[in-house]
């Protein structure tokens, strides 16, 4: 008979602590500012900042474990609910987020198998003011917006602020979409309306081919006066037994002198129920 032993280290969790970033998150902001503790409004929005938490647990071999597998059951409270309270941001099933209604300090806690720790929060009146503005330049493919008339994609921007937070805008399509509304922060414009079309939620919609390019536009209206710009293509896809011509990336036609000589592509457009079986180009 054969025999094994095997010794086992047992360790014992000794306290957690807790701490607090700016939701959605922003890369290196605790290196660099350490705990998110201030609340403020967003520019001249009545929109308020939001905060996520964290926890870790230190055990009594001198380690700590801070993976989501620990730090999302730990169970978080505000002191006062009345002025912020943990609701709606989630991950997965467990919500972390702190959603504010009004003006005042609050203690948040968090606790795990009865240990506890606690952070103070101050929400104020002070405005986190915009320093930049920056488009994500995720339009179309190549610089270059294609579909039929009408169709439509969403300008992303992400807006730094002076307190060393930043948050992508758009209408839809990322985490603060769900709360932020872009016109209440951004004016957005083009350079060229026949074009392309943009709404005062920066949703953009292609309306015809041109030669060059089409700048879309975005400002910010709180007064900072930051703003920044990308140009794009517009180039028209086919409707259904229509004839498409030129390139599908950049310019459909682009600008020639007298003389030249010009190679196009032709598309023809047919449609899933009949098959072309003939085509005249005059």
């Amino acid at each position: 008979r054969l025999n094994a032993t095997a010794t086992l280290s047992v360790v014992r969790l000794e306290s957690i602590s807790i701490s607090s970033t700016p939701y959605p998150s922003v890369t290196d902001y605790t290196s660099n500012y350490g705990d998110f503790l201030t609340i403020k409004k967003l520019s001249c929005s009545d929109n308020w900042q939001r905060l996520q938490c964290y926890g870790s647990g230190s055990l009594n071999d001198g380690t700590t474990i801070s993976s989501s597998s620990f730090y999302q059951n730990v169970d978080f409270v505000s002191s006062d609910t009345n002025i912020a309270d943990f609701t709606t941001i989630c991950t997965g099933s467990y919500c972390r987020g702190l959603i504010v209604s009004t003006i005042g300090s609050i203690t948040i806690t968090g606790s795990f198998e009865g240990l506890n720790a606690s952070l103070e929060i101050e929400i104020n009146n002070q405005r986190a003011n915009v320093t930049s503005v920056s488009i994500i330049e995720d339009i179309g493919t190549s610089s270059t917006l294609v579909g039929i008339v009408g169709y439509e994609e969403t300008v992303a921007t992400t807006v730094s602020y002076d307190d060393g937070t930043n948050i992508v805008i758009a209408n839809s399509g990322y985490t603060a979409s769900d709360w932020l509304t872009p016109s209440d922060i951004l004016l957005y414009s083009t350079s060229r309306n026949e074009t392309l079309n943009i709404t005062k939620q920066g949703i953009v919609s292609i309306l015809a081919n041109y030669y060059t390019t089409t700048s879309i536009n975005v400002l910010d209206k709180c007064g900072s006066d930051s703003s920044d710009f990308i140009d794009v293509y517009t180039n028209l896809y086919p409707e259904t037994y229509d004839v498409d011509m030129g390139e599908t990336v950049g310019a459909p036609f682009g600008t020639a002198l007298v003389g030249d000589t010009i190679d196009m592509d032709i598309r023809i457009l047919g449609s899933i129920t009949y098959d072309i079986t003939a085509f005249q180009i005059i």
